[in-house]
């Protein structure tokens, strides 16, 4: 059962229940990046209350890390639509009159492309190293993921 209230005996639950309206408010309110003190207050609770759900209840922070990584992903997006207007912009920047603006504009231009580039280069070899490491893997027999990988991976609820 989720928390009803801070008293004692009401710190039993199971990791396989949904939440309660209560913890849903809570990991709302925690991946918007509040205190523990003010999703406590939230809901009419101390902050050890959230303290102690944080600390006890796999639910709550895999529904946190669910709700920051939908609003990233949200973020990425309006990010993205904007992308093209900013590329444009930035190009305007290499035909403005003035010739600090051109060079700003390319290096800033410049820059960016090199940040690009990095990224890419390092994804790809990011999954390079998790094929080899998937190869070598296969090759001793499966080998168990480490315990602090595995319990990235799970879903606790």
């Amino acid at each position: 059962m989720a928390y009803a209230a801070d008293r004692p005996g009401d710190n039993e639950h199971d990791a396989s229940d949904e939440l309660s309206p209560d913890f849903e408010l809570v990991a709302q309110l925690l991946a918007d990046g509040r205190s523990d003190a003010e999703a406590a207050s939230a809901v009419g609770r101390s902050a050890k209350f959230v303290q102690r759900a944080r600390a006890s209840n796999p639910c709550l922070v895999a529904r946190v890390r669910e709700l920051k990584a939908q609003r990233t992903t949200q973020a990425a997006a309006a990010l993205g639509s904007l992308v093209e207007e900013a590329v444009e912009a930035l190009g305007r920047g290499l035909e403005a009159k003035s010739p600090s603006v051109q060079l700003r504009a390319a290096a800033m231009i410049l820059d960016r492309y090199r940040d690009l580039w990095v990224a890419f280069e390092t994804a790809a070899l990011i999954r390079d190293l998790q094929r080899d490491v998937d190869e070598l893997r296969r090759r001793v027999g499966g080998a168990v993921r480490p315990p602090a990988m595995r319990d990235a991976l799970s879903d606790p609820c």
